[in-house]
């Protein structure tokens, strides 16, 4: 068993120097690779964090103004401000979730504004197969000959009527 013994003790002594060389390299690349990186990955991580807080301030600030354009088509009813008035980033993302539908080249309106007044114009008309006029419109609306004119251009691009001269007839459901 004595050679045996002798034969581990000298494995083991022998195995020192790779020890050694390994508790080396690992304080080596410890102290010139992996305190650096941490260091860097903190700061990293510290700057992502501080830019996502950022974007989503960012988003609430848009959302809020976004909500603010949305409340000021309600308000306006069937006489909104021109898109002049408002941002066109802001309409985009308005028109983008359905809460804008433009109705000119620069007017737009709120969707519960355009079902109101197309309700209306029906019910004015006498329901499908009957007509209005414009004047009829804008006097039934209470609003200007400008903004009834985009509405009754709306209504018949969307096949709700069909122009017939002066007169704007309701279109037949089907």
């Amino acid at each position: 068993m004595d050679p045996l013994l002798k034969q581990v003790g000298e494995l083991l002594l022998g195995a020192i120097p790779t020890a050694v060389i390994l508790l080396l390299l690992y304080a080596l690349y410890t102290n010139l690779v992996g305190k650096p990186l941490k260091k860097v990955l903190e700061q990293r991580r510290e700057r992502t964090e501080g830019a996502v807080l950022k974007a989503r301030a960012d988003i609430a600030a848009a959302e809020a103004k976004t909500h603010e354009y949305e409340q000021r088509l309600r308000d306006a009813w069937l006489a909104p401000p021109l898109d002049a008035e408002l941002g066109a980033d802001d309409l985009a993302a308005l028109r983008a979730t359905g809460r804008a539908i433009r109705v000119a080249p620069t007017l737009h309106f709120h969707p519960d504004a355009i079902a109101e007044g197309r309700r209306r114009i029906v019910e004015l008309a006498g329901g499908p197969g009957g007509s209005v006029t414009l004047a009829q419109v804008r006097d039934a609306l209470g609003s200007s000959r400008k903004f009834a004119t985009a509405l009754l251009a709306h209504l018949d691009s969307t096949r709700v009527t069909v122009r017939r001269g002066d007169e704007h007839v309701v279109r037949r459901t089907r």
